[in-house]
């Protein structure tokens, strides 16, 4: 039997209400240095093998599938 990390919610999405409806205004650098940063270490440095992605809409764009190249730049650095 294998077990594998899941981090979850990808990105931009911190809160228990709204998760269907909200809008995260994020700049790039709050984006990079305070959201993306953490998945980064947790992927490079723990091994974490999976993503739950959030649904809440980031900029005024929903999340997945439009924020695949973010999941998929970590996941081809590993």
């Amino acid at each position: 039997m294998r077990c594998a990390s899941t981090l979850k919610h990808f990105y931009g999405n911190n809160t228990e209400v709204g998760r269907g409806w909200k809008n995260s205004s994020i700049d790039p650098r709050n984006k990079y240095e305070l959201y993306l940063e953490p998945f980064r270490r947790c992927i490079e440095e723990s091994g974490a093998e999976g993503i739950m992605t959030a649904y809440n809409r980031i900029n005024g764009t929903v999340g997945p599938p439009e924020h695949g190249h973010e999941r998929n730049h970590h996941r081809r650095r590993r």
